[in-house]
């Protein structure tokens, strides 16, 4: 969609909102990540995400990076370093594919689709 085009956050012309896998926290999570977005536009994203099938977690809107949408896992970071590559991606991958796959994530795609009509196009 064009209209994901164009933002700034992870390089020039990048993408306004992504998905992205966590591995920062205790447990694997499952991000919908918007940066650095028009203003006007993050406002409304912050304002619906107030609402199901997403949560805040903050008390003030974020400045640059809006994660209306995360999923958290039953994997531990910290022992997936003792397991070889190949088993640990698999691990990971199967989860996020489950997550992918669930009523509760598709909801949030088919809501965040529809808003980023309402961005300009780059």
């Amino acid at each position: 969609m064009s209209n994901n085009n164009g933002g700034t956050a992870w390089g020039p012309n990048s993408r306004f909102l992504l998905c992205e896998v966590v591995f920062w926290t205790e447990k694997v999570e499952l991000h919908i990540t918007a940066g650095r977005t028009p203003e006007d536009w993050a406002n409304r994203l912050w304002k619906r995400a107030d609402h199901e099938p997403f949560r805040q977690e903050w008390k003030k809107q974020p400045t640059a990076f809006i994660k209306p949408f995360k999923a958290k896992s039953d994997i531990a970071v910290d022992p997936l370093g003792e397991l070889d590559d190949e088993e640990a991606g698999a691990r990971v991958l199967d989860w996020v594919r489950q997550e992918l796959a669930k009523a509760k994530f598709k909801k949030a795609v088919d809501i965040l689709t529809d808003l980023l009509k309402e961005l300009p196009a780059a």
